[in-house]
């Protein structure tokens, strides 16, 4: 049997799709769902009752071999795939017995997936594009220009490469230029909750953490956790300088730091890294 490891419901409907077409799979789905109320209704229920995520894609129909149970709830751009843009992903296994089976089974005619023994990297690029949407909704909420956000994408993308040769030794650089990397990075960048919050974060003045149950309730904006995750870690091995702009995000959302500091980051970060 396979599960969904989580409640994207574009990921949902493809890959209970892809699995009723498959004759070496079960046909059932179990869907791990983070439990929430919707008019007064768990949102389990709602899924099994009548097949559509009432909260987060309504007006789309889930087959009816997905199944919810109750968990955490990843991210994405939901909207898009369900309408059959083109979109692509990257699956880490280490294991390449999984390889097809994975491939199938996400695949569509506008999804393509590359699967990849490097799910470290995969997963830990997926981690730290959110500190640097954050930097990227920081530049939009002070209506800077695109050459700033550039200059934002470019610094991140470095310090991507960086601090996952420094904690993650052993990785492919090739997997950075998959659509988990550089892809990913650019799409957040300018369409992300974490981009998002923090351009609500600069205009209004409000606390991030009053900010997110307005602006994303239901979720976690994983900027600020993981600035503060990465930043303990740098900090153990004294490597704060050479990582300026996570850094920079980090006290920017505790408030050590002004907000032009972001700016100042990119015009004095140096590329001997």
């Amino acid at each position: 049997m396979l599960c969904g490891a989580r409640s994207c419901p574009w990921n949902a409907r493809n890959v209970g799709r892809n699995v009723m077409n498959s004759q070496t799979l079960d046909e059932k789905v179990p869907m791990y769902v983070y439990e929430e109320i919707v008019d007064g209704r768990k949102l389990t229920e709602i899924i099994n009752t009548t097949h559509m995520n009432a909260k987060y894609m309504p007006n789309f129909e889930l087959p009816p071999n997905i199944i919810p149970c109750s968990v955490l709830v990843g991210c994405n751009l939901p909207y898009e795939l369900a309408h059959d843009h083109f979109a692509e992903g990257t699956v880490g296994c280490r294991d390449q017995k999984y390889y097809r089976v994975l491939h199938d089974i996400f695949k569509s005619p506008t999804f393509r997936v590359v699967v990849t023994e490097d799910a470290d990297c995969v997963e830990i690029c997926s981690t730290l594009r959110n500190i640097i949407a954050f930097a990227a909704g920081c530049s939009d909420g002070m209506e800077l220009n695109e050459n700033t956000k550039g200059g934002i994408i470019r610094r991140g993308f470095l310090e991507m490469l960086q601090f996952v040769d420094v904690f993650y030794p052993g990785c492919r650089m090739g997997t950075f230029f998959e659509s988990c990397g550089i892809s990913d990075l650019v799409t957040s960048c300018y369409a992300n909750r974490n981009r998002k919050l923090a351009e609500a974060f600069v205009k209004t003045g409000k606390p991030l953490s009053e900010l997110e149950h307005i602006l994303i309730p239901g979720h976690e904006p994983l900027g600020p956790v993981t600035a503060e995750l990465v930043h303990h870690m740098l900090k153990k091995k004294g490597l704060e300088d050479k990582f300026p702009l996570f850094t920079c995000v980090y006290r920017i959302c505790t408030g050590d730091y002004p907000l032009h500091r972001l700016v100042e980051t990119l015009i004095k970060a140096r590329e001997d890294m």
